[in-house]
This record gives structure tokens, C-alpha cells and sequence, in this order.
């Protein structure tokens, strides 16, 4: 079972403070996968567009990110929108419920035996009292 989650991973679109994987330009030209009424939409996130005979359309060379930049909300929206997966979705499993034991049992290099199965238990371990 834990090989398949180490396995496992998806593409998904890349959030604000993520570091982009790729640099991405934009070519002027028509938009025409997106509809009339998101142009005013485009435009404020910063791109230099405008309607022309119904279709919005990009006035501009524009540069969404370089590689390596720490993305802004408006930059990780604009990939969003133009289909630019950048993260990638994994699923780490850190431990594991033993019920034989009643514990958690460590599953990663980097973690601690186990861990406590609740804050009293924990308070014990280090000797706190809660009065």
C-alpha cells in the first residue's frame, strides 16, 4: 500500500508562493478560448488585452513568470486560466494507525519512533501535569 502512494503524484496548478517550474510567455493574439465578458477580468490581473469585434484579444508579448520566480495570486490565476500545471500533487504518509498496539507507528526516515495517541498520554511522556 505505501508503495503506491510513494508512486503516486498528479499535476495540479500552481498556488501563490509556489516557485514557478517553467517560464511562461504569452503571444499577442486573439483569446479566443476565453468569452467577452472575462476580458475586464484579464485586464486587471495584468494583462494588456481588449476586445476587438467581440473576441478578447492580447495587444502584447506578455511574460506570466520566469523559472524559479515565487508566484503572486494574480500570476498563479493566469496560469490557472491558460492550463498551466506547475505543482504537483503527492500524498506523503508519515504514520500509520497500529490497532494491535493501540499507536501510531512511524512510516518516514525523519520522524520519531511513534507518536502519542492523544495530549494526555503526551503530558505524561514529558512529565506535565495538567493542575
Amino acid at each position: 500500500m505505501s508503495e503506491w502512494f510513494t508512486k503516486y503524484t498528479e499535476k495540479d496548478y500552481a498556488r501563490a508562493g509556489n516557485k514557478a517550474t517553467f517560464t511562461v510567455n504569452l503571444d499577442p493574439g486573439p483569446l479566443e478560448q476565453f468569452p467577452h465578458s472575462m476580458e475586464p477580468q484579464l485586464r486587471q490581473l495584468g494583462l494588456p488585452t481588449a476586445l476587438k469585434r467581440g473576441v478578447v484579444t492580447l495587444l502584447s508579448d506578455y511574460e506570466v513568470c520566469k523559472e524559479g520566480d515565487v508566484l503572486t495570486p494574480e500570476q498563479a490565476r493566469v496560469l490557472k486560466l491558460f492550463g498551466f500545471e506547475m505543482a504537483e500533487f503527492r500524498v506523503t504518509i508519515k504514520y500509520m494507525w497500529d490497532a494491535q498496539s493501540g499507536r501510531f507507528q512511524q512510516m518516514g526516515d525523519d520522524l520519531p519512533e511513534s507518536a502519542p495517541e492523544s495530549e494526555d498520554e503526551s503530558a505524561e511522556a514529558s512529565g506535565e501535569d495538567d493542575c
